[in-house]
């Protein structure tokens, strides 16, 4: 058995938040993980893979850009746009959701 285990944390509100079920599993798994999450399209979280003693394993800056999609070529204003239209739709669900949650 491993000395150490280790966890999958994300940067939410100036805190490291450790999602669900994303503790004290294989360091193999958690670097896998977050770099999956990683190729995924922004905008993200900052992200690291903490040992139990503390020690940094990996560390991800967030990625704050409006994902336009896969698109061939230089965007178009118009796609940014759009981009943006769907961005600040679905930071209005999230912040919706949000409300609702701390309500209960």
């Amino acid at each position: 058995m491993s000395k150490y285990t280790y966890s999958f944390e994300v940067l939410l509100d100036d805190k490291w938040f450790r999602p669900f079920g994303m503790a004290d599993t294989q360091l193999g798994f958690l670097r896998g993980y977050a770099m999956g999450r990683n190729d995924t399209a922004a905008p993200r979280l900052a992200m690291r893979v903490i040992r139990s003693d503390g020690r940094v394993m990996d560390e991800y800056a967030a990625a704050t850009e409006v994902n336009i999609g896969l698109i061939a070529g230089w965007p178009t204003p118009e796609q940014y746009e759009e981009a943006a239209k769907r961005a600040l739709a679905t930071a209005g669900r999230i912040r919706e959701a949000n409300k609702r949650r701390e309500r209960t």
